[in-house]
């Protein structure tokens, strides 16, 4: 997939690396989070197993140290933590009643070895110190003499037992996950879990939380990244603008030099410069045009009248005639051409002046039928136009219009074919058609006929009479009207020119 935006694209490169980043970020974090958790509950669980492995205890002492964990931990949920005493052979001492079945000894690690350690000399048949008694007809130990680290009263301390490092494993049960320890002396081999229900569940709300905050944030910083590239993109854009105005009539924009970047800065003076040649190569070709055309005109117009005149001359031969009467359509031809050019060049230049009036394009297109019957009687004439349809318009440049497809209707037709003139009104729009048969235009020529002389049966260009700037001067005209003008489609062999203009603000159909 590939995207034609570019501020989507710099949007999308946004998101894509935040997202990579803030995805990194976020796995590392919990995972340090996680571990943090954990190393936190091996602590919990190394401090309230430690003193008791590490010194020597009786059977009953097991039982009494789980109901004191259970009552020290009552605010957790019952069974939160577990304890299981063995003998070094797997004989089970002591174990709670919450213990998961799941749980089986032989699954379970053995916890790290003692032999090694410096206090690791002591046998585990060592019989334990005789315990003291004192009561009544019981002899006393003789008294002891007090130094000054003698300890004072009390049982003498049990001798410490060599104990490795717990082992720390993770083990999960149908009912939930269990943190467990497991650490040994000669005597005892002593296992404290601790459930992780809620410590996994707090875990579990903060990945959901890392993955929100992280959706929320790429949004941001795509949103961020759109809006980002839209403002380093604003002198792009008005060049776009300002490119798309750019017509015969706005060859003098400039775009202002503000505080743009230098990359933006030089191309605006580049752009700038470019429409100064423009605009000054454009001014000198139209004051060619128009000035060849006015000069033109006034010579063609008096060697019109001189043939004109010589042709009624009754000395003249027949021959002669026919001589001068080719003379004759050919400076009519070379009048009617510069005419065309002046009226261009008026276009062009911004300069042409219309009289808008109410103007009925339904009688206009019933003249312009006449007139086609008149100047292609053996051609089949068929029209549907709607009746009282107005516009405002200058009426001598939409009948030239109309005048110019129509001659094109008649000079690219085939022998005995036939034209379409119609006339419909929709949604505040006269939609006219002309169309007409003949041999289609070729795809390559389509999108060139209005352009200014050019011819599309190039080979019998001479033949067929016209220079090449009717359909020109009838986009102008039909431009500065508000309207547009187009070759249709070829449909059932037809050639098809579409003219819409805006009807009249105040059109009456009554």
């Amino acid at each position: 997939m590939t995207f034609r935006s570019f501020r989507g694209r710099i949007a999308l490169f946004s998101v894509l690396l935040s997202g990579s980043i803030l995805a990194v970020f976020g796995v590392w974090s919990w995972q340090l989070l996680y571990s943090t958790g954990l190393e936190r509950i091996d602590n919990q669980i190394n401090e309230l197993s430690r003193p008791h492995i590490v010194n020597r205890q009786t059977r009953g002492h097991w039982e009494r140290l789980d109901e004191s964990l259970q009552f020290v931990y009552g605010n957790l949920t019952t069974g939160s933590i577990i304890l299981l005493a063995t003998t070094p052979d797997d004989r089970i001492l002591y174990r709670s009643h919450e213990w998961p079945e799941e749980l089986d000894r032989v699954s379970l690690p053995e916890p790290n070895p003692w032999e090694d350690l410096p206090n690791a000399d002591f046998r585990p048949d060592d019989p334990p110190p005789p315990r003291r008694e004192f009561g009544p007809g019981r002899q006393g130990p003789p008294p002891r003499r007090r130094g000054p680290g003698a300890r004072r009263g009390g049982p003498p301390p049990s001798p410490t037992l060599p104990s490795a490092p717990a082992k720390f494993v993770t083990r999960a049960t149908e009912n939930g996950a269990w943190r467990l320890g497991i650490m040994s002396n000669p005597n005892v081999e002593l296992i404290v879990g601790v459930d992780l229900s809620a410590f996994q569940t707090r875990m579990a709300n903060l990945r959901m939380l890392y993955a929100a905050a992280g959706v929320v944030a790429m949004l941001c910083v795509g949103t961020g990244g759109f809006l980002f590239s839209q403002r380093a993109l604003r002198p792009l854009t008005m060049l776009t603008l300002a490119a798309e105005s750019v017509t015969a009539r706005g060859l003098d924009q400039r775009l202002p030099m503000q505080k743009e970047d230098k990359e933006f800065a030089r191309l605006i003076a580049v752009f700038n410069g470019m429409m100064e040649r423009l605009d000054r190569s454009f001014q000198q070709a139209s004051r060619f045009s128009a000035d060849a055309a006015h000069e033109l005109k006034t010579p063609l117009t008096v060697l019109q009248g001189q043939l004109e005149s010589a042709v009624q001359d009754a000395d003249q031969t027949e021959s002669q005639r026919a001589f001068l009467g080719q003379l004759l359509e050919e400076v009519q031809r070379m009048k009617s051409i510069t005419q065309k050019l002046l009226l261009l060049s008026t276009f062009d230049t911004g300069h042409v002046r219309i009289h808008r009036e109410r103007v009925n394009v339904s009688q206009l297109l019933d003249e312009t039928v006449e007139d086609i019957a008149i100047m292609a009687p053996r051609l089949r004439i068929r029209s549907e136009i709607e009746d009282k349809c107005y516009a405002d318009a200058d009426e001598d440049l939409l009948r030239q219009v109309f005048h110019n497809l129509a001659g094109n209707a008649i000079k690219y037709n085939k022998r005995g074919g036939a034209i379409w003139v119609s006339l419909l009104e929709s949604d505040g729009v006269l939609a006219c058609r002309f169309s007409n048969t003949g041999a289609p235009i070729p795809p390559e020529d389509r999108e060139r006929i209005f352009d200014r002389f050019y011819r599309v049966d190039k080979a019998r260009g001479r033949n067929i009479e016209g220079a090449g700037l009717g359909l020109s001067l009838s986009r102008e005209i039909v431009r500065i009207h508000g309207g547009a003008i187009r070759l249709l489609d070829q449909h059932d062999h037809r050639e098809t020119i579409l003219v819409r203009l805006p009807i009249a603000h105040d059109s009456d159909h009554a």
